[in-house]
């Protein structure tokens, strides 16, 4: 059941506010022509290799403002480990039992959805830390 309400998530995503409305995204223009599990498996994990390539870009120019201010970019790099550490966690909650064949064959590309969405969330949330390191960086006596 799971499963199917991730599918189901996904699949509206690109209609989502703020969402291209005239042309497919990248993953649905990939699932458009996957016929096969192994193929949407491979539009799940290129999803999700751009989800953490936008994260990774949010991480590195974190770093580089937090670099800034003594002792904030180690507490940022100790943030963003328990972050990882949560995001493997909470793959392991979606699905539990040791034996994946419990899920079906569908249960592999929900899990890379899952962590394409859950590292979109954290990019959002490191621009956010950013923000505040750009506005304090640039407004010491505000």
């Amino acid at each position: 059941m799971k499963a199917l309400a991730l599918v189901a998530l996904i699949a509206v995503l690109p209609s989502a506010p703020g969402a291209a409305t005239s042309k497919a995204s990248p993953l649905q223009a990939c699932l458009n022509t996957a016929m096969t599990d192994p193929a949407i498996n491979a539009c799940a994990a290129a999803n999700l290799e751009r989800a953490e390539h936008s994260l990774n870009i949010s991480y590195r120019n974190l770093l580089s403002q937090a670099a800034r201010e003594p002792g904030a970019a180690a507490k940022v790099r100790i943030a963003e480990r328990a972050w990882l550490n949560y995001r493997d966690a909470y793959v392991i909650a979606l699905y539990p039992n040791p034996d994946k064949t419990e899920y079906g064959t569908i249960w592999l590309s929900n899990a890379l959805y899952a962590r394409a969405l859950l590292a979109r969330q954290q990019a959002t949330s490191l621009n956010v830390l950013l923000s505040r390191y750009n506005h304090t960086m640039n407004c010491r006596t505000c």
